[in-house]
This record gives C-alpha cells, sequence and structure tokens, in this order.
C-alpha cells in the first residue's frame, strides 16, 4: 500500500556528529586538482551527490546503531586507501585561483540521526526522492574557507536502519563511492 507523504517529510532527529579518521597516518600527502572549466569565483563550490543506502538487519534484535559502528570501521578501512575521500579543498597560489583536494587526516563526518518511521513505511512513501533530499544533513562548503569544509559526509538514520552518503561533487568519479560501498 502507498502512501502519500509528499508533503509531510518526517522531523529528522540528529542524535550524534562525529568524525571518523583513517586507520592509519595518509603519507604521503596526496593532492588533485579540480576542474572548473567555465566557471569562475563564487558558485563553484556548489553541489554534491547523496546515495541513499538501504539494507535489512540480519536479525530483528539487530540494531542499526550496530550496524552503524560497523561501517565506520569499514568507512576508516577505505578512508586510508583512498585518503582523498577525507581530503579538504585549498585554492592553489598560482594566479589562477583554482582548487585542489589534499588528503589529510582530520577524516569525515558521520552524522547519526532518527527518523520516527519504519523502512518499509520509507519506501511506501510517494515522492521519496524529494523526501530523501530532504532527510539528508549536508552543510555547503564555505567558499571563503573552503578548506574547513568536509567533502563527504555519511549519515547513518536509524530507520530501521538506512545510510545516506553525501559526497560533494568534486570528489570525481563514482568509483571512489564504489570503493567506499564494497
Amino acid at each position: 500500500m502507498s502512501c502519500d507523504m509528499s508533503n509531510v517529510a518526517p522531523r529528522l532527529e540528529l542524535e550524534a556528529f562525529q568524525t571518523v579518521v583513517p586507520i592509519n597516518v595518509t603519507n604521503p600527502r596526496q593532492t588533485r586538482r579540480v576542474s572548473v572549466t567555465g566557471a569562475e569565483g563564487p558558485g563553484i563550490f556548489h553541489g554534491c551527490l547523496n546515495v541513499v543506502l538501504y539494507y535489512n538487519k540480519a536479525k530483528s534484535e539487530d540494531s542499526g546503531w550496530v550496524v552503524a559502528g560497523w561501517f565506520k570501521e569499514s568507512l576508516q578501512r577505505c578512508l586510508a586507501e583512498q585518503p582523498l575521500l577525507s581530503g579538504r579543498l585549498r585554492i592553489v597560489e598560482d594566479g589562477k585561483g583554482q582548487p585542489e583536494i589534499v588528503s589529510n587526516d582530520s577524516g569525515v563526518r558521520l552524522v547519526e540521526a532518527k527518523i520516527p518511521m519504519t523502512l518499509q513505511e520509507f519506501l511506501d512513501v510517494k515522492g521519496k526522492q524529494k523526501l530523501e533530499a530532504e532527510l539528508v544533513f549536508w552543510k555547503e562548503v564555505d567558499e571563503q574557507d573552503p578548506q574547513f569544509s568536509p567533502l563527504l559526509y555519511v549519515q547513518a538514520s536509524d530507520i530501521d536502519p538506512l545510510f545516506f552518503l553525501s559526497s560533494f561533487f568534486l570528489l570525481g568519479p563514482l568509483g571512489n563511492i564504489k570503493i567506499l560501498l564494497a
């Protein structure tokens, strides 16, 4: 049975903000130039990729937060292998003002949240794409100080459970995200 909740977004309750760091130090430091052909100045740091992951619990007594813990451990290993995922933006001081991503060990943001509905209710919602966009936490890159803005957020939502991935679009090809999910 499909219910129409396209005008009603469940209240997202943010439970915790954590930082997930790589399991070891990132050496040597990696960089990747970002091509922003046709775009200059303010506005080049807008846009993100949101990925929603659904899965069923292995056992009914499993907690979504236990799975979030497992995901956090996997993410730590992934960040060690793909350090640019936890990188930050900086502007290259070459007179052109082009941005680049610089790897660092500061990690990515893990947001734990609760949504007062079951996974089946969520799957039955009409207008789910709009609802998914409203439920994911995201903070735009600060254009004045982009080096302090994380490029990847992971949100574990207790909705039977459900994971949201928000990735700043300059991170590059979806191959990086596939590595994260493997």
